[in-house]
């Protein structure tokens, strides 16, 4: 592929994480006041069903802090010149998989690998 071509791909790539970001970003800011209350004490007099908000949002809340975490890792992979590339293997990354998942670090099998190793309740979607 040549230079203009891995230019404009990259510059793509780059738009589609940027857009994502901004999304999750404003989804931080409107409900920052229902996230500050999170990280406070939980409140020992919530009735059951509020324990199991709190928990829902909280899931919710670390869920979009994590996708802003791996777009910004992309986006650093993408600026050093490591996207694309397996962190495990060093192989290249399926460019089906990183259509879908701009964020992916892994090829698929080693993706599998880990969530195998994890456990089932740490995994993600894969193609």
């Amino acid at each position: 592929m040549n230079e203009d071509k891995i230019s404009l791909k990259k510059k793509s790539i780059l738009k589609k994480l940027e857009t994502e970001e901004q999304r999750i970003r404003k989804t931080l800011l409107a409900d920052t006041d229902d996230f500050e209350e999170l990280q406070s004490d939980w409140q020992e007099r919530d009735s059951p069903a509020e324990r199991n908000l709190r928990e829902v949002e909280w899931s919710q809340y670390s869920s979009l802090k994590n996708d802003l975490s791996e777009i910004e890792d992309a986006k650093q992979r993408l600026a050093d010149g490591s996207y694309g590339i397996c962190v495990d293997c060093e192989e290249q990354i399926s460019a089906k998989r990183l259509a879908n998942i701009p964020t992916a670090n892994r090829c698929i099998v080693c993706q599998e690998k880990n969530e195998k190793k994890q456990g089932p309740g740490n995994r993600k979607v894969t193609l």
